[in-house]
């Protein structure tokens, strides 16, 4: 079931309708129970003295997430926070221009009920102010959830920061339990100097994929570090490298065809998955592990 409200039109452009939707959760033939899903979703136009504005709001975002058993029992909420950044409005007046320059209430008959009355009007000129473009983003500052269980309340809280192009940088969970603090950091390609790849792909306005993941908990850590490179001068990742405390490191190689397609993932130099093209470089028709690409290909010829 799901309670709706009329469409309305965010200033980002987004619409939104639905503001709760209540997902039954089934396995098989087993009732295992419910996700309730309640969004942001509130008039997107305002008035104010005669003009039209659109204010700022959350409108489309999720707010709550309730997650109940087959008995209709509270097991975790996960309740969103969000702040608003980068406001930009826009107000545009428009003047507009006629023929008449007599007095502003002249027209025929009861003035207020004529078609060509205008409120604004003054000496055959009137002024019409909107305010239609407003852009800004949407930041999801704070994330809270609850797991209920055995009769106590489990709480964390996750807090975000992001980096000036809007991207996720850090995020940090806490719990009661300071030794269960996660804190995750992400780098991307404007954090480097630009030059090879890294200026290939701010050129190109590929800014959002990482070039660093590092997760860290208490005397733990895992790093993922991606590698790009330009291949046919347009970037690509190249290798990548998994690194933990345990020191349990692992690393991948990439290789593509002409079109850019992945044609080879290698792990440790050793394990390959190949992937054959075909359909005019559009889809994958076969993927073959334990074995090289370069064999592959002198055996059955490239795909296309």
């Amino acid at each position: 079931s799901q309670s709706i409200t009329p469409p309305s039109s965010l200033g980002c452009s987004y619409t939104v309708g639905y503001d709760r939707v209540v997902k039954k959760i089934i396995d098989g033939n087993n009732h295992l129970g419910y996700e309730i899903s309640e969004f942001s979703n509130i008039e997107a136009i305002k008035w104010f003295d005669n003009f039209m504005f659109f204010p700022s709001n959350f409108n489309g975002s999720l707010v709550t997430k309730t997650i109940l058993n087959a008995d209709s029992v509270k097991r975790k909420k996960i309740v969103n926070n969000y702040s608003i950044d980068n406001e930009r409005k826009e107000m545009i007046n428009i003047l507009a221009e006629d023929n008449y320059v007599g007095p502003t209430d002249h027209c025929c008959g009861n003035f207020e009920n004529a078609i060509q009355y205008n409120p604004y009007i003054y000496n055959g000129r009137y002024v019409i102010t909107m305010y239609p473009s407003i852009s800004y983003k949407i930041n999801l500052n704070k994330q809270t959830e609850t797991i209920y269980e055995n009769g106590d309340s489990l709480i964390s809280e996750s807090s975000f920061k992001y980096n000036p192009y809007y991207l996720l940088n850090e995020k940090i969970v806490n719990t009661s339990d300071p030794t269960k603090t996660i804190q995750e950091t992400f780098t991307y390609s404007t954090d480097y100097y630009p030059s090879g790849a890294y200026a290939a792909m701010n050129l190109r306005n590929m800014i959002s994929p990482v070039i660093t993941h590092t997760r860290t908990k208490a005397n733990s850590f895992l790093r993922l570090t991606n590698t790009y490179s330009l291949i046919n001068n347009v970037p690509a990742i190249t290798s990548a490298k998994e690194e933990t405390d345990k020191e349990l490191n692992k690393n991948y190689s990439y290789r593509y065809d002409k079109e850019m397609n992945p044609v080879e993932v290698t792990l440790q130099n050793t394990e390959s998955t190949v992937y054959l093209w075909g359909y005019n470089y559009s889809y994958i028709i076969a993927a073959i592990k334990n074995i090289k690409y370069d064999t592959l290909v002198s055996r059955v010829g490239a795909t296309q």
